[in-house]
């Protein structure tokens, strides 16, 4: 009756480890997050111990508590997909039996993101903006360090800051990449020195001196008419002249000025006071 009694008891501790370990066993994991596993000890003073196959212990997987009901199992990252078996073994304080367990865990290996430019990292008004193209997994989130700005693989910026994508593939496993860009978009300044000190034209000043500043490139133009392509400009016609000063960055910035005309001749006449045109 007593070995009966025993054989009941174990048989009853035995399924209260199959149906505390059932769920509490995950099935896949990723690398370098550790995982913990718990059992529900049948007696107080019942010792345990864990170990998992196949690899190298400290190399492919680590345990810490290996000694206890729970413990934490951190495995490293695997080449391909690879299926470990988790075991423990429980010894009966009382009866001194051993049970078993075990549990297959598939780990899946990281993903590896990488993030592809359209257009470089320096944006510019030449370069406004560039495509961020993430690959290396099957969903993608990025953030630029604050919210998500995006949950595609491409996102257009055409800011200065840190974007980071998340990838994620098809075991559930994630990478991450950052790239960070810059945006230069500081316009030139553009003024005009009126060398002459005049702005009209007139039958004895036929020709203005003027001369555009800015560090940069000049165009200039009367209307839609490219007139000068120099820092100087020589203006011998009326009208409003314009020049563009484009930076190294693309940026520009324009300065304008206008030249009138007064080239009216006098009126002339002779009053003859004689009342005659013949001398004698």
């Amino acid at each position: 009756m007593k070995t009966k009694h025993g054989f009941l008891k174990w048989l009853v501790i035995l399924l209260m480890l199959i149906a505390s370990t059932t769920g509490a066993m995950a099935q896949t994991a990723c690398p370098n997050i550790a995982k913990t596993f718990t059992v529900t000890p049948g007696n107080v003073g019942n010792t345990f111990n864990w170990d998992v196959s196949p690899g190298d212990p400290g190399v492919e997987w680590t345990i810490s508590d290996a000694g206890t009901p729970s413990t934490i199992i951190t495995f490293a990252n695997p080449a391909i997909s690879t299926i470990y078996t988790v075991t423990f073994m429980e010894t009966d304080a009382v009866s001194g039996c051993s049970t078993t367990r075990t549990k297959s865990v598939t780990v899946n290996p990281l993903p590896i993101a990488n993030i592809a430019l359209s257009n470089g990292l320096d944006l510019s008004c030449t370069t406004p903006n560039t495509t961020l193209t993430a690959s290396g997994g099957t969903s993608y989130s990025w953030s630029d360090g604050i919210t998500v700005v995006g949950t595609s693989a491409d996102l257009i910026v055409s800011t200065a800051g840190t974007f980071t994508v998340t990838v994620t593939n098809a075991g559930g496993c994630t990478d991450t990449e950052s790239v960070t860009t810059t945006l230069n978009n500081t316009p030139p300044t553009a003024s005009i020195t009126n060398n002459t000190g005049a702005t009209e034209l007139t039958c004895t000043l036929t020709s203005i001196s003027v001369t555009a500043t800015g560090v940069g490139t000049y165009e200039w133009k009367k209307g839609t008419n490219v007139v000068g392509s120099a820092a100087g400009l020589s203006i011998t016609t009326p009208g409003t002249y314009t020049v563009t000063v484009t930076g190294a960055n693309g940026c520009t910035a324009v300065a304008s000025i206008t030249i009138t005309e007064n080239v009216t001749p006098p009126t002339a006449g002779i009053t003859n006071n004689e009342a005659t045109t013949v001398l004698t």
